[in-house]
């Protein structure tokens, strides 16, 4: 009889249809993880859909990797529980799975095909879906990813020489933007990056033509008669004096600017001049100008078509841009990760059932998570595979409206709230979460009542509410004093102004973080106690508190505040790497050693942290001799630049400027170190990946401390942790999202964000909208709702982070002003409904037991350290002995981890070298000729002599030379009679230092190269000029194999570390044939013959260790892991001896064996590097 395993069920999976779309709204802590990985479980016991068959989709590549580990654990826990010698039932009672043999035997198939687990990101996803049709789109060989900012400036350069300053319809907007500015390409540069960027409509629309004719009319009408018969008007409509004059005080301005118009016939000039009146008073009252007639009507109809002058830069200007950044990517083959999801969608559009049946087919499940931070084009792809297949294919989106938070970054929850709708009125259901597991039940208690969707205002005020409040699904989560009682979860701290005065918002942020800091001090000493279930009680420590802070800089003065009162804090994932003093220092120290007889770059250099020169020395150091240690150390400095050795030149600026030392010496904490360590990184990485001198490097730096481009990934421009000490945590309410803490205060938040002119919203007709200039009342209200409603839903983040205590600040009244006037900020919705629960507090209402309300009056004073305490210390404090050796002594073990492990980046010429190979220059050896007497006689007298000038001439005329030329070229005559093709090699062998005598041979073997059939056991090419799709100069880089990481035959893990370094080199040419990839070298080499066996000879003598490494480097590129996959996808390498092809010769062919791949890497494995 066969056993059954009883194992729980999570009772919110019966609320959901396994053969209908769904909507699961978790509300923050209620196990949103949890259900999606069951749900997982729940798909594979009870349809007949396989794990790959099963699509998650998630925001960010951690919360993949997270997915993945606990879905796999899960698996595991069912099976070990199965399996086990004596069945036990998990079950005690509820819903359950009762796994048989049947449905163990279905998991286990699961967990042994879960590398293959379709788990992606969003970009991960839509990078797979191209990849997988390359072919039919042409992308694996022909497009890359680059950096959208970098491509951004690059096309806005161009277009600015090539269009905007030349073209005549947009010469006099260029003109006339740079006309009073003193950064008018920056700002240009930015309002055009912000409108590439955004996928919205741009608005107002900017109608050029019927301006002008609008403004043609305007100057047939005599302008002293039009004002006054308005101001007739206005007297017969009895309108309001004030409003009256202000009215004919500036409608003579308008007028004047048209007129001038007349004159200069400049439409750009006319906007910049309208700009500078006070047009929105009149747009306000157009009604009192309609009913004056005609006249006022005619102004009216000025107003409605005249926009701002940035308005009509950007409509006249973004369009040229995106066509230019459209005809760039074709081009060049390259895209960025927004267009990846474009892609998708332009293909589900443009191939229409074709890829949609290949998707709906591999995929019948989807669960898409994080789903309230959608836009059009995700909504779109998700919705033709899945939503559209009449119920064949089904869609589960998981999300929580509620902490929508990122439209900054393209989010749009509009669109969310449209799916939701259209899920649901397809018959879709409904499921909510709402079981909190990670706070007290006094926490819950306490935001449902500040969130209370029933109040006579609520907190939320739009579509998407608090109608579900949640529930406690773990009742026994308390926080206790040491004398076991519980506490108030939610702590309301109101500053007072002093009497008689107003606070100011300095006051109010000072006060209230000082009143902060003293109450995190003191929380650390009252023996506070977590308690969980199953755990001992966990005493609070500084870790277990955050501060979440609405901007950067607010968080800062918390972290003043708690430094002067000698409590631990870090920054958590703080942004602005490179706006930090540390990224300045840098620029200014690489500037100095990229230009080493710069005397003024010199100086910046010596005072910054590097050098620490004081300032009253530097008249002293201004003309220094070249042998000063100063001026030694940049010129050392510089010939590692030179070299491009960046990894040791920035360990040792790091380690033997002084600058290790004097940063843990001197400073708190290990904040700017951090800073530093972490930017050369980055510089090293954009080095080496990039191929970058010094001056492309400073260049890059520049550009990432100006702005206007970013490093690669998710946190590029994100401060790291300086240490994993136990500190209190200060961030970001936006990077709060997803975390929790046992104790959380919110701060700031009180003022509102500067208008930086651009709003972005959603117009009357539901479009998704980028306004440039002021709005109107009506967008106003719109824009305004949207921005309140975004508020909201990041302070419900804030409050929903706490499992057991929330400190919040509190503006309060006096009489009817609220004690600070001008509070207007994000905070202001939150802190009106705790005036009313402040109101129920002061008279014992319903929130007493759940709120404290604490009240202080503001003192000023900055942040002041304990003196006495710090004199104490100081008396007593000796020197570290590693601080008193010599300046060449080991660095204290504490501080090791900031040397950093010097990883080789390594090539097949330096292990041939290791092998006892060339012992030339390392580039050398790729055109070595084996210069025998009788390779020699061999050797014509036009033909090219050996050497690496020859070599790589060779392989730039390959590369650059189009092989579609050769269609038209049946012989070798008309081929050297071509005039493209002869300046072609003209100018290269002037660019290599080839003397034009040797043409007529050099055109002759890359014609024979190319002209000659290539032919092998399982390949025919009619030549090789006719290949489709190639590839040249391929890059590839992978890590030197380790014992610690997984081998070609085992699926790829994550996080393994790379302890030695890395393997790097370049692939002259790639091509497919059939569905196999096969690399190609070029090879110069001068051979007595170069029939097979001699080939065999030479190459096994010479390229052995290129071919293995390289064919490596392929198949770990194809992903290859098994021996059939390696036969029907590799095809091999092949060798192409320029100077002996033609006649069935020159050509060298191999595919290694499987095994023989297995033992090379083995065999790198033992290699010492």
């Amino acid at each position: 009889m066969s056993k059954t395993l009883r194992y729980p069920r999570p009772e919110k999976l019966t609320e959901l249809t396994l053969y209908n779309h769904a909507v699961i709204e978790a509300s923050a802590g209620t196990g949103k993880t949890y259900t999606m990985e069951h749900l997982v479980i729940e798909l594979l016991l009870h349809t007949d859909a396989r794990l790959e068959e099963i699509l998650v989709v998630t925001f960010t590549e951690r919360a993949t990797a997270d997915l993945k580990k606990r879905i796999r654990g899960v698996l595991e826990t069912i099976i070990a529980a199965y399996d086990a010698p004596s069945l036990a039932s998990r079950a005690a009672e509820g819903p359950v799975w009762e796994i048989d043999e049947e449905a163990s035997k279905k998991l286990k198939r699961a967990l042994f095909s879960f590398d293959v687990a379709p788990i992606y990101t969003i970009h991960g996803f839509c990078q797979r879906v191209l990849t997988e049709h390359a072919f039919q789109n042409h992308r694996l060989f022909d497009e890359e990813h680059v950096d959208a900012d970098r491509l951004f400036d690059t096309v806005f350069a161009e277009a600015l020489r090539r269009e905007f300053a030349v073209t005549e319809e947009l010469v006099p907007y260029l003109e006339a933007w740079m006309e009073g500015k003193k950064n008018a390409l920056q700002e240009l540069r930015d309002l055009l990056s912000a409108c590439v960027e955004t996928r919205h409509a741009l608005k107002p629309h900017f109608d050029e033509v019927t301006l002008e004719a609008i403004v043609e009319r305007f100057a047939r009408l005599p302008t002293e008669t039009l004002l006054a018969r308005i101001k007739e008007g206005f007297v017969a409509q009895r309108l309001n004096a004030n409003t009256a004059k202000a009215m004919n005080k500036r409608l003579p301005d308008l007028l004047a600017a048209v007129d001038r118009h007349a004159v200069h016939k400049s439409l750009p000039r006319l906007l910049c001049e309208v700009d500078r009146i006070d047009t929105d008073y009149l747009r306000k009252n157009t009604l009192a100008l309609d009913r004056c007639g005609q006249w006022g009507q005619a102004v009216n109809k000025l107003l409605e078509y005249v926009v701002p002058y940035r308005a009509a830069v950007a409509q006249k200007f973004t369009d040229a841009l995106n066509r230019r950044l459209r005809e760039e990517k074709d081009t060049a083959g390259v895209f960025s990760y927004d267009d990846m999801l474009s892609m998708v969608w332009e293909s589900l559009e443009r191939k229409g059932g074709e890829l949609i049946d290949v998707l709906r087919k591999r995929y019948k499940y989807a669960l898409i998570d994080e789903f309230q931070d959608t836009d059009e084009v995700q909504w779109n792809i998700f919705r033709r595979i899945f939503h559209e297949s009449a119920r064949r294919n089904i869609l589960y989106v998981i999300g929580d409206p509620k902490q929508a938070i990122y439209s900054f970054r393209g989010a749009d929850v509009h669109t969310y709230v449209r799916a939701r709708r259209e899920i649901l009125e397809a018959g879709g259901s409904m499921v909510h979460l709402d079981q909190n597991f990670r706070s007290t039940p006094e926490v819950i208690a306490g935001y449902n009542h500040i969130l209370d969707q029933n109040a006579e205002k609520p907190f939320f005020s739009g579509e998407i509410d608090y109608a579900h409040p949640v529930r406690c699904g773990r009742p026994e989560l308390a926080l206790v004093d040491a004398d076991g009682a519980s506490n108030v979860p939610f702590h309301i701290i109101q500053l007072l102004a002093p009497p008689g005065q107003n606070l100011t918002i300095a006051n109010l942020r000072h006060g209230l973080a000082r009143q902060f800091a003293a109450e995190i001090r003191l929380l650390l000493t009252r023996g506070l106690e977590m308690h969980l279930p199953g755990e001992k009680p966990r005493p609070i420590q500084p870790r277990d508190i955050y501060v979440l802070a609405h901007k950067r800089k607010e968080g800062a003065i918390v972290g003043e505040y708690l430094r002067a009162a000698g409590v631990p804090c870090a920054f958590y994932k703080q942004d602005g790497l490179f706006q930090t003093s540390e990224a300045r220092d840098i620029a200014d120290l690489l500037a100095a050693v990229d230009a080493l007889y710069d005397r003024a770059k010199r100086l910046q250099a010596w005072v910054t942290p590097f050098f620490d020169v004081p300032l009253k020395l530097l008249p002293q150091l201004e003309n220094l001799p070249e042998t000063h240690p100063l001026f030694e150390a940049l010129t050392r400095w510089h010939s590692l630049a030179a070299e491009r050795r960046f990894e040791e030149l920035f360990s040792r600026i790091i380690e033997t400027s002084g600058l290790l030392r004097r940063e843990i010496f001197f400073k708190d904490g290990e904040r700017e170190l951090t800073n530093y360590v972490h930017i050369f990184e980055i510089l090293l990485e954009e080095a080496s990946s990039s191929r970058l001198n010094l001056s492309e490097l400073l260049a890059r730096l520049k550009a990432f401390i100006d702005g206007t481009a970013l490093p690669d990934g998710e946190n590029g421009n994100v401060q790291r942790l300086e240490s994993e000490r136990d500190a209190v945590q200060i961030m970001t309410l936006h990077k709060s999202k997803g975390l929790e803490a046992d104790i959380v205060f919110v701060f700031g938040g009180f003022t509102k964000a500067w208008d930086s002119g651009l709003f972005a919203f959603h117009d009357e007709a539901g479009e998704a909208t980028l306004h440039i200039g002021a709005l109107s009342a009506p967008d106003q209200k719109r824009y305004d709702r949207e921005r309140d409603e975004e508020d909201q839903r990041l302070l419900y983040v804030a409050l929903t982070r706490a499992r057991a205590r929330v400190y919040l600040p509190f503006v309060g009244r006096s009489g009817e002003k609220l004690d600070y006037p001008y509070l207007q900020g994000p905070y202001l919705g939150l802190n009106n409904r705790l005036e009313r629960i402040v109101s129920e507090l002061g008279h014992g209402g319903e929130g007493s037991t759940l709120f404290s309300w604490r009240q202080s009056v503001h003192t000023p004073g900055a942040p002041r350290t304990n003196e006495a305490a710090a004199t104490a210390r100081l008396a007593g404090w000796q020197p570290p002995a590693h601080l008193l050796e010599a300046a060449d002594s080991a660095l204290p073990q504490r501080l090791e981890r900031y040397r950093g492990r010097r990883l080789r980046l390594s090539s097949y010429s330096h292990m041939k070298k290791l092998r006892g190979g060339y012992q030339g220059h390392l580039e050398i050896d790729e055109f070595k000729s084996d210069l025998t007497p009788s390779a020699l006689l061999a050797l014509g007298d036009d033909a090219l002599p050996g050497g690496a000038a020859s070599g790589n001439f060779l392989h730039k005329v390959i590369e650059d030379l189009d092989f579609d030329l050769l269609q038209h070229h049946p012989t070798l005559l008309s081929f050297l009679a071509d005039a493209d093709i002869d300046a072609l090699f003209t100018h290269l062998m002037q660019e290599h230092g080839i003397e034009t005598r040797y043409a007529p041979y050099c055109k002759r073997i890359v014609y024979n190269t190319l002209a000659s059939e290539v032919r092998t056991d399982d390949l025919h090419l009619s030549c090789l000029a006719a290949c489709h799709p190639t590839i040249f100069e391929l890059e590839f880089l992978f890590p030197i194999p380790e014992k610690i990481h997984p081998r070609l035959d085992e699926l790829p893990a994550l996080g393994f570390e790379v302890q030695r370094g890395y393997i790097k080199g370049f692939v002259d040419f790639v091509f497919e044939h059939q569905g196999r990839l096969y690399f190609a070298d070029w090879k110069s080499d001068i051979l007595e013959r170069y029939d097979t066996t001699t080939l065999a000879s030479h190459i096994n003598a010479h390229y052995e260790i290129q071919a293995r490494l390289y064919s490596i480097a392929m198949v770990k590129m194809l992903a290859i892991h098994d021996p059939t996959t390696y036969a029907t996808r590799f095809g091999g390498f092949f060798y192409f001896f320029l100077r002996g092809m033609g006649d069935g010769q020159g050509v060298y062919h191999q595919r290694l064996s499987w095994q023989e791949l297995l033992a090379y890497e083995q065999e790198l494995i033992e290699t010492a590097f």
